[in-house]
């Protein structure tokens, strides 16, 4: 049995298959659910990013809380309560037993908000048209002020890099997601609706390229083609 968060809506997960997952409610009832639905919402689960999943379905539904409650009972996954509503948050690694709740602490709660912030300040950037990923923030900071002449780089509040902002260029400024990167890379960088579903129309269109997932106030996605060519997607 699967607890839910409210304590009210205990689940037990019947069957899986390729596009449904069967649930028993505590009434004895049969719930089928779409394997889409979990998808959509695994989808905003980036790095300490917090999602309200009645908000993102939409209210869809009384048994809204399902999906939530599978998701919640994944070991890697802590709840919250922010603005007095109930949030999951992905902490990509396990924190708990499979099967079992943990309510965040206060420092995952400030962390989550932090990153929550910086993705607010992100969306409201229209124009967003570089990546730097540097092996050196501090150093590239510098750099960047120098070079991009009037750049104001502003540190994100949850660590992840800065905004370069000036009367020419607005830009993202963060760490390479690998240890052995470039000292500097500069990459063009458009926002989408949906990085995964970007992502996945690069495969379509070149099987052979390879992605890396970086959290900078919500999910960012580096593509590299097979010809070398390097593309970034933010939402």
């Amino acid at each position: 049995m699967l607890h839910s968060i409210s304590g009210r809506s205990d689940i037990r997960v019947m069957e899986v298959d390729d596009e449904y997952i069967r649930l028993k409610t505590v009434s004895g009832e049969i719930k089928k659910r779409p394997l889409a639905e979990l998808k959509r919402i695994a989808d905003r689960m980036s790095l300490n990013m917090p999602v309200h999943v009645d908000g993102l379905l939409g209210g869809s539904g009384s048994s809204r809380n399902q999906p939530e409650t599978l998701l919640a009972n994944l070991p890697d996954v802590e709840w919250m309560k922010l603005d007095n509503r109930k949030h999951l948050v992905w902490l990509g690694r396990k924190t708990h037993e499979l099967g079992t709740l943990k309510k965040a602490d206060p420092y995952t709660v400030k962390l989550a908000n932090s990153t929550l912030a910086d993705a607010k300040l992100i969306a409201n950037q229209k124009h967003i048209s570089l990546l730097i990923l540097t092996s050196h923030l501090s150093k590239a900071s510098h750099f960047a002020s120098l070079v991009f002449q009037g750049a104001q780089p502003t540190p994100l509040t949850g660590g992840s890099g800065y905004l370069i902002s000036s009367e020419h260029v607005l830009a993202l400024l963060a760490q390479h997601p690998s240890q052995s990167g470039a000292p500097i890379e500069l990459i063009p960088f458009v926002k989408v609706p949906s990085v995964e579903e970007a992502a996945a129309r690069v495969r379509q269109f070149d099987p052979r390229s390879h992605e890396e997932t970086l959290t900078i106030g919500g999910p960012v996605v580096v593509v590299r083609f097979s010809d070398g060519a390097t593309i970034a997607f933010g939402q």
